[in-house]
């Protein structure tokens, strides 16, 4: 039981601190001015990520909390719990780097515009789509916790549309920056490329 609420506080304190970092995120959105061009993004994708973003403080929290078949709980152990905690917690802190790194060419993910310069501070010296990866470490650290299976749905759609994410924003950032090329060719999409 003190596991269960341990873990129902992690969760409710990831998504907290993840709403709030998104609500920061927002407020000064530079490229609303209309100076920078859209990237097309997938379809219904907006749609998506605010059903990822309601259904994994709910799901997660009912899964710790009700043992009710609904949550689809395959298993779920104290190690299970933390350690599914602490992947979320550096998928957070991930985030909150790479964020602050992109600085003003941040655009939300569903609404990507092209920054007027390649960043290549942070994490983004070794990988190109940091956020990405920092929002899967999330979901896959909160699904890992719960044991539910519907996290694990909602971590497989997300990753499905990040990757068609990753490829427009690639395309679309190789035609506006020659030099992306270069880019590419030295870091990896979501992990950083060791061999290069």
């Amino acid at each position: 039981m003190i596991h269960d609420l341990l873990g129902a506080a992690g969760v409710l304190a990831l998504c907290i601190a993840s709403s709030r970092s998104y609500a920061a995120a927002h407020r000064r959105r530079d490229y609303a001015s209309g100076d920078r061009e859209p990237v097309a993004s997938p379809r219904a994708f907006a749609a998506v990520y605010l059903w990822i973003r309601v259904s994994t403080p709910v799901v997660g929290l009912g899964a710790f909390l009700l043992a009710h078949p609904v949550w689809l709980v395959v298993t779920r152990s104290p190690t299970q719990q933390y350690l599914g905690l602490l992947i979320a917690a550096l998928g957070f802190a991930l985030f909150v780097r790479a964020r602050h790194a992109l600085g003003e060419h941040y655009s939300p993910c569903y609404d990507v515009h092209l920054p007027h310069a390649i960043v290549q501070t942070g994490p983004y010296r070794r990988v190109r789509h940091p956020v990405y990866t920092a929002n899967l470490l999330l979901l896959g650290g909160i699904a890992l916790a719960t044991g539910s299976l519907w996290m694990v749905l909602d971590l497989a759609v997300l990753a499905a549309f990040y990757l068609r994410s990753a490829v427009l924003e690639e395309r679309a950032l190789r035609q506006e920056h020659p030099d992306y090329v270069g880019y590419m060719l030295r870091t990896g999409r979501f992990l950083p490329a060791l061999w290069r």
